[in-house]
């Protein structure tokens, strides 16, 4: 077995803790937890209860291992229902590493269910942060971030 794949929630939060900026919680994200989680090593419930810590690293940690469920480049197909979920639990959180998640999160969402991510943002359209609007409007019109 790979290491990769003795993943549990146990030794992802072990190897998590202490994450103290963006650049370590995208690449645990996109590299174990988000994969972990895609290939069903790692539980719904686990990232839920991670996007709802009070710590903001883990709570971007639950967004952002939305990513890998995506991205064609880390092996995704598309899951537009638990990456909706996690970006509607957090999408009154204050932090702006936070809100940059959830706009990585519905980016990288748009070319497998545009649609989805059209009604996501006009359903929170009174909620979501300009800086998530602005960039997830922009790939929608663009297919651009910026």
């Amino acid at each position: 077995m790979t290491a990769r794949k003795s993943l549990t929630a146990t030794r992802l939060e072990a190897l998590g803790a202490g994450l103290d900026n963006w650049a370590c919680v995208d690449a645990f994200c996109c590299w174990l937890a988000g994969t972990a989680w895609r290939e069903g090593r790692v539980s719904d419930a686990t990232i839920l209860r991670w996007s709802r810590s009070d710590d903001l690293w883990w709570r971007r940690a639950a967004v952002v291992s939305t990513v890998p469920l995506n991205l064609k480049s880390r092996g995704g197909l598309g899951d537009t229902k638990r990456t909706l979920v996690i970006c509607r639990t957090l999408i009154h959180d204050e932090e702006v590493m936070v809100q940059k998640a959830i706009s990585w999160a519905l980016r990288t969402l748009v070319p497998w269910n545009q649609k989805a991510v059209e009604a996501f943002l006009k359903e929170h359209s009174e909620s979501i942060s300009p800086l998530v609007r602005r960039e997830v409007f922009r790939k929608l019109t663009t297919g651009k971030k910026n």
